[in-house]
């Protein structure tokens, strides 16, 4: 497991298997684990705006990438 680890550490692009599942192994730094006040506010007020159902919701990607592309 360290070796294939160490793969990971140096750039490669590693994927386990099982079953049908595949899983991408990345390394990532404690910064990556922290959430900072304003991003945690950020998250705070998408969820306020969620609970008040000011949210747009797409049946699919391609209306999704329409609205995008009207923006």
């Amino acid at each position: 497991m360290a070796s294939m680890l160490n793969l990971a550490d140096n750039g490669e692009r590693l994927i386990i298997q099982r079953k049908s599942k595949r899983y991408l192994v990345i390394p990532i730094s404690d910064d990556d684990m922290i959430i900072s006040p304003d991003l945690e506010k950020k998250l705070d007020e998408a969820r306020e705006e969620y609970r008040k159902g000011k949210v747009t919701i797409f049946s699919n990607a391609i209306e999704a990438t329409n609205w995008i592309e009207q923006l």
